[in-house]
């Protein structure tokens, strides 16, 4: 049996090894939209990985400010505005703009920072799947980024992999089958936050057709066609509970290679 207690962990298959996943908000948490406070390391202790020992246990005070956004449209606070920018903590959240006169949208989740520049962008739209946290980089962490400069380092290096995320999506959307480009944005998002399980990896992404279609680059229907051909072919599972399962299979397919013979669609 197992216990409940123990962490669940996520699959990773950029290092072939589970890890344990960032915070989760699955549920209404007291005093909802209220500023408050997190201890900021205590939360993503990987800002602190160049400090030392004697650093980190000073550093391992650090409170900065925290907000809970409700599920739906979420208005940022004034108060983001002046910060450095947000951490994402728990839950997820999305930003709807527009580029080039199309809409797009920008996912972040846990272990995902914004800038306040594009959190205080009166031409953006954001809206939380579920109860999302998040940790506000604000002038108490830019002050302890002075006592200790690897903060910062720390902080660069989350900027960077943002980069890399970017690459990754863009890469997505340049495939040319939607279940191929469905089936790698699920598996990439599982490498972050999914969870392994006796069936394979889950993942909480509670978006519409019409959300990962633009996730994707992909018409919505044409997505609801795609979701049916890879449930058909065993490569993903939408559960009761609205979570993504998928089968270790279609998690591994990124490395070994869609098998052939499936036909997939246009966008």
């Amino acid at each position: 049996m197992n216990d409940s207690r123990q962490p669940q962990h996520r699959w990773d298959p950029a290092r072939g090894r589970t890890s344990v996943p960032a915070a989760s908000v699955d549920s209404a948490p007291p005093n909802a939209g209220v500023r408050g406070s997190v201890r900021l390391l205590g939360l993503e202790p990987d800002l602190a990985a160049g400090l030392s020992e004697e650093e980190r246990a000073s550093a391992a005070h650090l409170v900065v400010g925290a907000l809970y956004a409700a599920p739906g449209h979420w208005s940022p606070p004034e108060a983001l505005f002046d910060a450095m920018g947000m951490l994402v903590v728990g839950g997820q959240v999305i930003r709807i703009g527009r580029t080039f006169a199309r809409r797009d949208i920008q996912l972040l989740g846990p272990g995902d920072v914004a800038e306040c520049r594009v959190i205080g962008d009166s031409d953006g739209e954001w809206r939380a799947l579920g109860w999302a946290q998040l940790a506000v980089l604000d002038e108490r962490f830019v002050l302890a980024a002075r006592r200790w400069p690897a903060l910062m380092t720390g902080l660069a290096h989350r900027l960077f992999e943002a980069q890399q995320e970017q690459h990754t999506r863009a890469a997505i959307c340049a495939m040319p089958r939607v279940e191929e480009r469905i089936l790698a944005l699920l598996c990439h998002l599982a490498g972050r936050w999914g969870q392994v399980t006796p069936e394979g990896v889950t993942l909480t992404l509670p978006v519409t057709h019409e959300v990962l279609g633009a996730l994707i680059g992909a018409r919505r229907p044409t997505v609801s066609l795609a979701l049916l051909s890879l449930g058909e072919q065993q490569l993903l599972r939408r559960r009761e509970d609205r979570t993504w399962l998928l089968p270790m299979e279609s998690v591994e397919w990124p490395t070994t290679g869609v098998p052939d013979g499936r036909r997939g669609l246009a966008a």
